[in-house]
């Protein structure tokens, strides 16, 4: 069977997964792995589908309204959260949008085909640190988000009340001026502007509620660095505490300064 389907889709790696199967508590963790996307892709009814292939997740939306992608972000959100800071897995990924083809065979094989799969995967890998971003070819291709992350090119200077009339935008994405990139085909590090997917625990409905998360999230980071087994390795943790520190700091001036 073969569908034809416009939506938004993220593409999920997850990274130190040879690491994971090796180790002899395996099948506890990837019980406790496919829990935790299961659950944030299903509640509350989001409408969202996903797939698994050992080290990558895809999770898709049937449709391109505000309602789809917020699940989208939401569940990403929850995702990352969660299981770096449960069962030490951390991701990297990419969200795109557009049409897309689903094939199902008779044997009940499964394959995603489509320029916003391709889009996903490229920007995933081109990644060098532990984030998970939006492709400047969405924001191209779907004319909404581009006025609904309008408010994240200003974020200094806005206010507690222009941010929480925004909501939930501003606690699932951030505008990040360096995003570590890998020059196309080269080993040179370059850097990357984009809005990135802020990690939050599950049902985060406040900013503070967020910087709880985010000190949460940024505390487990610093203890799998010193597990890194590179120095390039501890410099994606690196990389990715610098964006969500400043993220946290933002937060905590927009918040003080409101009282």
């Amino acid at each position: 069977m073969k569908l034809c389907i416009e939506g938004y889709v993220a593409f999920l790696d997850i990274l130190g997964f040879s690491r994971i199967v090796a180790k002899d508590s395996f099948h506890e963790r990837f019980e406790a792995y496919i829990g935790i996307i299961r659950d944030a892709v299903d509640y509350p009814r989001s409408s969202l589908e996903f797939e698994i292939s050992s080290d990558s997740v895809v999770i898709y939306s049937n449709g391109l309204n505000l309602v789809h992608l917020q699940n989208l972000l939401t569940a990403i959100s929850t995702i990352s959260f969660r299981l770096l800071t449960e069962i030490q897995i951390p991701l990297r990924g990419a969200v795109s949008a557009g049409k897309y083809w689903r094939f199902k065979s008779n044997d009940g094989h499964l394959m995603f085909s489509g320029a916003p799969i391709v889009d996903a995967v490229e920007f995933e890998k081109e990644q060098l640190w532990l984030g998970i971003m939006i492709t400047p070819k969405m924001l191209e291709n779907i004319p909404h988000t581009q006025e609904l992350f309008a408010i994240l090119n200003d974020f200094n200077n806005s206010t507690y009340a222009e941010l929480n009339a925004q909501m939930p935008w501003p606690l699932l994405v951030w505008r990040q001026e360096n995003i570590p990139f890998r020059y196309r085909n080269s080993l040179n590090e370059r850097s990357f502007a984009g809005i990135v997917i802020i990690p939050s625990s599950p049902n985060c409905k406040s900013p503070e509620e967020l910087i709880c998360s985010l000190e949460t999230y940024i505390k487990k980071l610093k203890e799998l660095k010193i597990m890194a087994p590179t120095p390039e390795a501890q410099q994606k943790y690196s990389a990715t505490m610098f964006c969500l520190e400043n993220i946290r700091k933002k937060w905590n001036r927009i918040i003080s300064n409101s009282k």
